[in-house]
């Protein structure tokens, strides 16, 4: 590759660099000579040797990146809110688990700097005062008035689309009233005070709205002390059901006005009689599902979920049992078209990974287009639209030492997630007692049905024959945003903190 490029000499230079950009790393002809003089001139524009190249060119993420993305979103941001995903946080206000953990302001802050666009916050009242914490624990209070400071302050660092912050409204009529005068106060004209006070007919769009900070309500959640008494998964799913009752739309005008995206009463969320199927309304809303009730609802239904939420919105939150802040995975929402998966973002577990991952794409705004096919009044087709090959060739960098009295032996896990049909786990080999491991020969391929909505997750692990293997780091990319060739990984933290580590990698799409 390198004497390829180099043309059989020592050096690659900017003509050298533009035949490696345009052979190699799929670049566009047209562009690749500008593009390999500006490398050039800012790397070394008397040319790179072989060490020069690998160190200074293929293993610099700034330049050579699998994902060199841009900070503008590059999908169509027109349609209603309905046709994106869009980035949910659970329990937004809590630092650590669902039980005793404290309530405040940071993961707030933390989650917008990060381009969440959906923030939960639970109101309760508290000696008196409209106070935010998760009822029925000890977790400790925050109050409603910081949270909503700092969602003002911080809305629109990341991004500068819609900002949805649900309303879990506990609160008595007049600390209501109190709710909907801080909120008026302290958000200001960012706040989206909608004309009428009925759920709309079509959602306005992402560009539409702008800058602005919508309310929404939703139901709550069901009591703890009933969770605890479901010991399985499959008696939750069994008791579950679609129409859950809880209480209406909060009946004090003041707070009533604010509100723009309405949850899914009984009365609204109707199916057929015949086949059981979603039956979309005349309205606009958003149906709330936990993690165990859509399953069961995709078990039953799955191509109505799609439909139904064509108009309307749908979110997945996580079962009442993870305790420890743990996440349902969000390819169960987004495969079946609900838009909103509600994570517990203060979590370090895979499905927040996929997350992040799945939101760097669209320039990390927050929204990501649904594809046409989640949109169609037919089913997807289960062809395979394209394949992903990757061969990891090598590891450096690494942020630590592993093994005290031996050098390391490093492995790598390469997956996918998306829909069901694309689900796929590989692994590479251990290679053995090497800083400087090498899996080129290994090739690994990924047929996919629905590639827009696909994640390629990569770990890397340290093998230890005495103890559990020790974790490395981790990478997640949206596959449509996944840059051709030969490519640098950078390596992150289980709770996304970014690390020296790096892959090098060959990506081809087929």
């Amino acid at each position: 590759m390198f004497d390829e490029a180099a043309g059989g000499g020592t050096v690659i230079n900017a003509a050298g660099m533009a035949r490696f950009l345009e052979r190699f790393q799929g670049c566009d002809p047209s562009l690749s000579q500008s593009t390999a003089s500006e490398i050039m001139s800012r790397l070394a524009p008397q040319g790179l040797d072989l060490t020069s190249f690998i160190h200074k060119f293929l293993l610099d993420p700034a330049l050579n990146a699998a994902m060199l993305g841009t900070k503008k979103p590059s999908h169509d941001m027109t349609a209603p809110l309905s046709h994106y995903y869009i980035h949910t946080s659970h329990n937004s206000y809590l630092k650590g688990n669902q039980l005793t953990s404290k309530s405040c302001s940071s993961p707030i802050v933390l989650a917008l700097q990060n381009g969440c666009r959906v923030i939960e916050l639970d109101c309760w009242e508290h000696k008196g005062k409209v106070m935010v914490f998760h009822g029925g624990t000890l977790t400790r209070a925050v109050p409603f008035d910081v949270c909503v400071a700092s969602i003002k302050e911080h809305a629109f660092v990341a991004s500068e689309y819609p900002v949805i912050v649900t309303i879990e409204n506990h609160l008595p009529p007049a600390l209501q009233q109190e709710a909907a005068k801080i909120l008026r106060e302290l958000v200001g004209d960012a706040l989206y005070i909608p004309a009428s006070e009925t759920p709309p007919t079509e959602f306005l769009s992402p560009w539409e709205l702008r800058k602005k900070i919508i309310i929404s309500d939703k139901p709550p959640k069901e009591h703890l002390a009933k969770q605890r008494n479901v010991t399985k998964a499959a008696e939750a799913m069994a008791a579950a059901s679609l129409h859950e009752e809880h209480p209406e739309v909060p009946k004090i005008p003041e707070l009533q006005h604010l509100l723009y995206i309405y949850c899914a009463k009984p009365s609204e969320m109707k199916e057929a009689p015949v086949n059981g199927e979603l039956v979309s309304t005349s309205t606009a809303i958003m149906a709330n599902m936990s993690e165990p009730q859509l399953k069961k609802s995709v078990l039953s239904n799955p191509f109505s979920l799609i439909q139904y939420t064509k108009n309307n919105l749908g979110r997945m939150y996580p079962f009442g049992l993870r305790f420890d802040s743990s996440n349902a995975d969000p390819m169960l929402a987004w495969s079946h078209g609900f838009q909103l998966a509600a994570l517990n973002l203060q979590g370090k577990d895979r499905p927040c990974w996929v997350a992040r991952g799945f939101f760097l794409g669209n320039g990390g705004c927050g929204y990501i287009k649904k594809p046409d096919c989640f949109l169609s009044d037919v089913p997807h087709d289960s062809n395979v639209k394209s394949t992903l090959k990757v061969r990891v060739l090598t590891g450096t960098d690494w942020h630590k030492r592993f093994d005290l009295f031996s050098k390391p032996d490093f492995y790598v896990k390469v997956a996918v997630h998306g829909v069901a049909a694309d689900k796929l786990k590989k692994r590479t080999k251990v290679a053995h007692k090497t800083h400087h491991p090498n899996w080129e020969t290994e090739v690994f391929e990924f047929p996919l049905t629905v590639p827009e909505i696909a994640v390629l997750r990569f770990e890397v692990w340290e093998h230890d024959r005495m103890r559990r293997d020790d974790f490395v780091g981790q990478a997640c990319i949206p596959v449509p945003e996944l840059e051709q060739g030969i490519r640098v990984v950078p390596l992150h933290s289980k709770r996304g903190e970014p690390r020296s580590s790096k892959l090098l990698c060959h990506f081809h799409h087929q």
